[in-house]
């Protein structure tokens, strides 16, 4: 089962959650005001999904078409690996120097 987070004891997965669920709500609306909060302070954030028997592991970027540039998913490796690698690539193309493709 994916890694979620609870707040109140009530389950963050939407998967569980059959009426409207406030706290679950409030979880999401933090959730989004941390990631406009790095988008402001850096142009972009990167966000990691934990894997589980369902899926594997992924991470990805959002914000980085503010500079004309594609987002960014990441799998197959740890998410402490890949959000270093996303913020990495964020930094290069904040910098001017976007990635291209099938570059290394």
């Amino acid at each position: 089962m994916r890694s979620t987070r609870s707040v109140n004891g009530v389950s963050s997965d939407p998967r569980y959650t059959l009426f409207c669920d406030e706290p679950l709500i409030a979880w999401q609306d933090h959730e989004q005001a941390g990631q406009r909060l790095a988008i402001l302070r850096h142009g972009w954030a990167a966000t990691a999904v934990f894997g589980d028997d369902i899926g594997e592991s992924f991470a990805y970027t959002v914000g980085l078409t503010g500079f004309d540039h594609p987002e960014l998913l990441l799998t197959g490796m740890p998410p402490e690996v890949a959000g270093r690698l996303l913020n990495g690539a964020g930094e290069r193309v904040r910098s001017g120097d976007p990635l291209r493709p099938g570059q290394r």
